[in-house]
């Protein structure tokens, strides 16, 4: 699924910046350079192209209600196509490991507007992410769920927890991040980012109902907040 995501964000920009300018030949303020004639490196960063980076991110995720609370951390790719001096289109996919009450792979595909000024940006983002929890990752009442169940139902959102969650929801939030450029290729990159979530969580039971042969579920939505500092290298 993160593949499929993925190629559909990279699409995304690629589109948008089907009709930019050479990035070497002009600004967006509508000045032209002579050819011979050289840009500064924080000229050549704020001209329109591709932007590439690759990072670390670490951060807590507090669930509402319920729901489980724990520290997520992992590795960030960034892909943004840059239009002028304020705007750009940003995307970014996380994938890393989520421990405390959490224990299992957290992953997320986020993309939305970003306006600059100087060396910061700040953008809105919407998108989707998603976890994956070991077996028994918790302690629950699943035990004396199962003895009982005939069918697959939906547990209360305030309800004690599952004890292990596999699913995906939408996630809407903000960033804010400070690029440094080291020259006119690499620019050092430190972020902070902040988002609302909402997992649809399920539970396989192993078992299937009988007359259909349908796998038995447990099923509960999981709210919550998180934030997250992170900081990486970036290409032009």
């Amino acid at each position: 699924m993160i593949h499929i995501l993925l190629s559909i964000l990279f699409s995304l920009t690629w589109i948008a910046s089907g009709h930019a300018e050479d990035k070497g030949t002009g600004l967006s303020s509508g000045r032209f350079r002579e050819s011979g004639e050289e840009l500064d490196k924080n000229e050549l960063w704020q001209s329109k192209g591709f932007r590439l980076d690759v990072g670390y991110f670490r951060g807590q995720h507090k669930g509402f209600s319920s729901a489980p609370s724990g520290t997520i951390q992992g590795v960030r790719f960034g892909l943004s196509t840059r239009f002028d001096e304020r705007w750009s289109l940003m995307g970014a996919l996380r994938y890393g490991g989520a421990s405390d009450q959490l224990n299992g792979f957290v992953y997320s595909i986020a993309t939305g507007p970003g306006i600059h000024w100087n060396w910061f940006t700040f953008g809105l983002i919407a998108g989707v992410t998603g976890l994956s929890e070991q077996p028994g990752a918790r302690s629950s009442g699943d035990l004396e769920r199962l003895s009982n169940l005939v069918s697959s139902y939906t547990l209360p959102e305030d309800g004690d927890p599952i004890s292990a969650c596999t699913g995906f929801g939408p996630l809407v939030g903000a960033v804010l991040h400070a690029r440094y450029p080291l020259g006119a290729i690499f620019a050092v990159k430190l972020g902070a980012r902040i988002e609302l979530t909402r997992l649809t969580c399920e539970l396989d039971t192993e078992r299937v109902e009988p007359d259909t042969a349908e796998a038995l579920t447990i099923r509960q939505l999981w709210s919550g907040w998180r934030w997250s500092m992170y900081g990486g290298l970036a290409w032009r």
